[in-house]
């Protein structure tokens, strides 16, 4: 099973919180949104603390993509 599945599993409260996040952000860009997570699924603990990259490492992944975002 890949990293990002297992990192997920017993925290779907938490992912259903982040893709809440992601479809407010959409919508305030003026993007649709068409991909609705039934929230009763919502189960498990709240935040996530399992990463594929440590937050040094995706600090470093942004950088070295040459955006012009706040880091």
């Amino acid at each position: 099973m890949p990293p990002e599945t297992i990192r997920w599993k017993g925290k779907l409260r938490s992912l259903y919180t982040r893709h809440q996040k992601l479809v407010k952000e959409m919508r305030k860009r003026g993007y649709e949104h068409n991909s609705p997570l039934p929230k009763e699924l919502a189960k498990g603990a709240s935040k996530q603390k399992d990463y594929v990259n440590s937050y040094k490492e995706q600090i470093l992944i942004l950088k070295a993509k040459n955006c012009s975002c706040r880091l």
